[in-house]
């Protein structure tokens, strides 16, 4: 077979392949074609078709390609040499790498713009239907949804009750899995949580040390494809419309230096720009980019308090 041509994918799978050749197909779907790396760390890689929003597992078909044609089956070996050609991608770096300086009045423009961008969503389900208020309890949620509104509106009271990082970690974990599909809610919730504190360098809070070893112990109440995104936040890989949250090139131009900005310089804020963080966000999955910026918007404002 003549192999599919990459339109773009990450330095992280540019790394992962690097001497490996064999992968099997775990899933396909209409516009993904998931496929699983051999090895300790259950890694996985995803075929997508041109115009997807990039993830740091992406493999972006050209826009000739079709991916209708893919010609394996589920739980089949392939070789990656005779099916994806890197020859001419375009390789991003989705990794964050936090060296920012953080202060109140560029948290608080954060969430500013993640508000903004909730209020331009179309997006109706999932977490955003009681975001950014999940104390309102007479709004008519599925059971699930629910569910997930009561456990984060108890953890917001906890926090400014006191109560332990172990607890607020715990009681945060414990949403891991739920909702529906193949990301479901809670996981893309944990993941704009683990963004944000990767954005704005504040990874050395206690809740993220402990929220982080505690997604780690439990993420395998999740699905494959959900565990192998949790597992790439917890190394600082996300989807390419967070990046736009900080601007993906002036973060990509200061990563190597050795001498932190203030983030404030590099925050995109504009009406337009936020349309198309809306977007973007938007193009992740059915409700998976609104539950990642919920997510992300509660963890600023825990660092702002």
């Amino acid at each position: 077979m003549t192999p599919f041509r990459i339109h773009r994918t990450t330095t992280y799978v540019k790394d992962l392949l690097r001497g490996k050749d064999m992968a099997y197909v775990h899933s396909i779907y209409k516009n993904t074609v998931n496929l699983s790396i051999p090895g300790d760390g259950n890694e996985m890689i995803a075929l997508q078709t041109y115009g997807s929003a990039l993830s740091p597992m992406s493999l972006i078909l050209g826009p000739s390609e079709d991916i209708s044609t893919f010609p394996y089956s589920v739980g089949e070996t392939v070789s990656l040499v005779q099916l994806i050609s890197l020859s001419n991608a375009k390789i991003t770096d989705l990794k964050l790498h936090g060296k920012f300086f953080w202060d109140t009045a560029t948290l608080n423009q954060l969430l500013e713009q993640v508000i903004e961008t909730l209020k331009k969503s179309k997006k109706k389900d999932g977490f955003i239907a009681f975001f950014p208020d999940p104390d309102k309890s007479d709004l008519e949620l599925p059971l699930l949804m629910d569910a997930a509104r009561k456990k984060i509106s108890q953890i917001i009271k906890d926090i400014y009750a006191g109560t332990s990082h172990q607890e607020l970690a715990d009681g945060l974990s414990s949403m891991i899995g739920l909702g529906m599909g193949l990301t479901p809610s809670g996981d893309d919730f944990l993941t704009g949580v683990l963004s944000a504190f990767a954005l704005t360098g504040s990874k050395d809070s206690l809740l993220y040390l402990k929220l982080s070893n505690a997604i780690y112990e439990n993420m395998d109440r999740t699905l494959d494809i959900s565990q192998a995104f949790l597992r790439l936040a917890l190394i600082d890989e996300f989807s390419e419309p967070i990046l736009l949250l900080q601007g993906a090139e002036h973060m990509h131009e200061s990563a190597d230096s050795s001498s932190p900005q203030n983030a404030s310089s590099t925050l995109l804020s504009s009406k337009d720009q936020t349309a198309m963080i809306a977007r973007a966000f938007g193009g992740i999955g059915h409700s998976s980019g609104t539950d990642t910026l919920c997510g992300i918007y509660f963890a600023t404002k825990y660092l702002i308090k």
